[in-house]
């Protein structure tokens, strides 16, 4: 997979994040290879997740990564939303959980 970036991505990938434009291509396919689907979720931060999702309406990829949502039309990344304190300790406990099964 290879992860592409729109313009606006690569602007909230600087606004938010602090990451150069140059880098922000390898961020996202970071996030594309190693981030948390939206089927891996559940309860309060697969509803987050999914009211983000019926929210961007070319959206077909969603990734948690880094504490970030990363959304995603195939492998093109459209925008980057930081992920509300409340789900980060759920989001890291399913990092842990993914890093450990594979």
């Amino acid at each position: 997979m290879t992860a592409r970036v729109t313009n606006h991505a690569a602007r909230r990938t600087k606004e938010r994040l602090g990451i150069p434009k140059r880098t922000a291509e390898r961020n996202a396919e970071k996030a594309l290879q190693e981030g948390i689907r939206h089927s891996e979720t559940s309860g309060g931060l697969h509803r987050y997740i999914s009211a983000l999702y019926w929210k961007q309406q070319t959206a077909n990829n969603v990734r948690i990564y880094c504490g970030n949502v990363y959304i995603f039309h195939d492998e093109t990344l459209i925008t980057i939303f930081p992920l509300p304190q409340k789900y980060r300790k759920t989001a890291e406990k399913l990092r842990k959980e993914k890093r450990r099964e594979g």
